[in-house]
């Protein structure tokens, strides 16, 4: 299988509107109101409007549960420019890679 095309450039987030993210999902957080321990995934769209937040006790299971969300919603007619994600935690790369459209057929 040939790879993946490299990504073009996409749209610039302000580094007000990044700074603002993580309290935006915070404030959305109603099971962590509840518990007050619970990691989120968010995906905002480039004005900061939230369109989509998943909970759960991992912090790689709240991205899994977003993106598994935006598969069940067929997601890939969403334009990929027009979103980003927003974590409660530091995420490594490789659980955030179906939102950007990659095809992972190697190991690495």
């Amino acid at each position: 299988m040939a790879p993946a095309a490299p990504l073009t450039a996409g749209p610039t987030i302000g580094a007000d509107l990044l700074h603002a993210l993580p309290g935006a999902l915070r404030e959305h957080q109603a099971t962590f109101e509840t518990t007050g321990g619970l990691h989120a995934a968010g995906l905002f769209d480039t004005a900061g409007r939230m369109s989509l937040l998943r909970e759960d006790v991992g912090r790689h299971n709240a991205v899994g549960k977003l993106i598994g969300a935006l598969l069940l919603a067929d997601a890939r007619t969403v334009p990929k420019p027009s979103r980003s994600l927003s974590s409660s935690a530091v995420i490594p790369k490789k659980p955030t890679e179906p939102l950007a459209g990659f095809d992972r057929t190697d190991s690495s």
